[in-house]
């Protein structure tokens, strides 16, 4: 069965949320290398995620879709590479998310600085400056838009972002996705209801309240690849016990690939927010999991046949 996504409850003011991220990114500098590996990582961790590439059908006003889908996503990750600046589109998003923070405070916003140091973003130096030299040549006539596109620049380099440094890129990218998960999970409203239709959507809400900001418990286990020449009877599967869980009594993340969980679920974690169990291996989910503090469930490439046995109170 395809992911199971949470749906949030509705209320007077609120819009669709299509997308969890909208993926900014200059194409000619990382679309095929950094920008697609981090696009992978996000959907293998259960983050839906929109990126230019395959999120505008052919034909369509790519201006307005690009709009919507900004408007659709919970987050935003912007990747600034050395010539991001070079391109007018990039900057337009950049400009339109920004106005998207401002407007919904719940919208996270997370600058990835690729190659590019920080200061170079704030204060428009290095391959930033040549690109805006450029700009106020072409755009003498429209020289708001490039002040604009300062600003917006400037305040997104405030912004506490994720900067690759000396270290290793795959290692960048998997903290990106954890830094990305646990912000969205302190972004959500508590109740939550479930929707089996294979589109990635939820309705999110006007929520008042401030979610306090504090320290998250997080599990994560993906089972080991074996070579091919693994018979079927050594499987990939990795096996627990719930007994495993019953003591993580803050766990709120739980990150699962391929993985076995057998016992009963009565005394599993009850604060869990976020669940990610690819290939889930049951045929319904057991009726005495607690998830009523559950605000995001992917069961992707799971044995689902039905949700629960029987009445579920």
């Amino acid at each position: 069965m395809a992911a199971i996504i949470a749906q949030l409850d509705a209320s007077s003011t609120s819009y669709r949320c299509t997308y969890d991220v909208f993926l900014s990114y200059r194409g000619e500098d990382t679309r095929k290398g950094f920008t697609d590996h981090l696009y992978r990582e996000l959907e293998l961790a259960g983050i839906h995620t929109f990126r230019d590439d395959d999120g505008i059908d052919r034909g369509a006003n790519i201006a307005s879709e690009l709009q919507k889908a900004i408007q659709e996503s919970r987050a935003s990750i912007i990747v600034f590479s050395k010539d991001y600046a070079s391109s007018r589109w990039c900057l337009d998003e950049l400009v339109k998310i920004m106005k998207r923070r401002k407007t919904d405070c719940r919208h996270m916003v997370m600058p990835v600085f690729y190659d590019v140091d920080p200061s170079h973003v704030r204060k428009q130096t290095g391959s930033f400056a040549q690109a805006f030299a450029r700009h106020e040549d072409r755009f003498k006539e429209e020289m708001d838009k490039v002040m604009e596109w300062r600003r917006a620049l400037r305040d997104v380099a405030d912004v506490g972002g994720m900067v690759l440094g000396d270290m290793y890129e795959s290692q960048f990218i998997q903290n990106i996705g954890t830094k990305t998960i646990k912000g969205l999970m302190l972004n959500l409203p508590g109740k939550t209801m479930f929707n089996t239709s294979n589109k990635k959507r939820c309705h999110v809400n006007d929520y008042h309240e401030r979610v306090s900001r504090r320290r998250l418990g997080f599990f994560s286990w993906k089972s080991i690849t074996f070579l091919p020449t693994t018979s079927a009877s050594e499987s990939n599967e990795v096996d627990f016990k719930t007994e495993a869980f019953t003591r993580m009594h803050n766990l709120e993340l739980l990150l699962l690939n391929n993985v076995n969980i057998s016992g009963g679920y009565k005394d599993f974690p009850k604060n869990l927010r976020w669940i990610s169990w690819r290939v889930f291996p049951l045929k319904s989910i057991p009726a005495d999991l607690y998830l009523e503090n559950l605000v995001g469930l992917d069961l992707r490439n799971s044995r689902l046949h039905h949700l629960w046995q029987g009445p579920r109170v």
